[in-house]
């Protein structure tokens, strides 16, 4: 079982012959992954595990319900024969612990989607342009970078040791918590860490 930190399946860390659909290469892309998905695909692979043929899925979603990581407990436990499931989500704290520990054994990759540079980019520019491009982005009604930028900021603040954590925690505790909340503003959340997190020098 492989478990792939990216956004989209475009910028995922995935071998060549994964990145489009084929006969023994299986994709389902959701912005939400829901329960029905979740037992759909349980039995798919149930009746391609029939096949002497090898056959891989990847299953690229933006969120996936507590329902649906239960359901697919089962079949990340005990995998069908010639079968190899690749699960890309934007963040490994979508997932439940349960579900996670499934991918302990298994390799764990971390696809580099850009936007790790974006925030440290972030980090060195003035607050008043911080806060213009948030604006342009809502505008834009990108809150896939919106949310994007919030967790990557936590990810590269907290292996800063010179940035003050202290003085930062809490922000970004909280954007980290609300930002997948349905019906948080990501960008009032982006805005708190802009103004909390201090500018770094380049």
């Amino acid at each position: 079982m492989h478990l792939v930190i990216s956004s989209t399946l475009e910028t995922a860390n995935l071998p060549s012959d994964l990145m489009s659909p084929a006969t023994d290469v299986r994709h389902v892309i959701k912005d939400q992954l829901g329960i029905a998905d979740a037992r759909d695909l349980v039995e798919l692979s149930s009746r391609t595990s029939l096949s002497s043929e090898t056959y891989s899925f990847v299953i690229v979603t933006k969120s996936i319900t507590t329902e649906a990581q239960n359901a697919l407990l089962k079949l990340l436990e005990e995998p069908p024969k010639n079968t190899s499931i690749y699960l890309v989500v934007p963040h490994e704290s979508l997932l439940i612990p349960t579900l996670r520990s499934r991918f302990i054994t298994a390799e764990s990759v971390v696809a580099e989607i850009g936007q790790d540079v974006d925030a440290q980019i972030f980090l060195t520019t003035p607050i008043a342009d911080r806060l213009a491009l948030i604006a342009s982005k809502a505008k834009q009604k990108d809150t896939l970078w919106l949310e994007t930028m919030v967790l990557n900021l936590g990810k590269v603040v907290t292996s800063s040791p010179e940035v003050p954590l202290l003085n930062v925690y809490k922000a970004l505790g909280l954007a980290e918590s609300y930002v997948r909340i349905r019906g948080a503003s990501r960008k009032m959340l982006l805005e708190e860490l802009a103004l909390s997190l201090p500018v770094k020098n380049k």
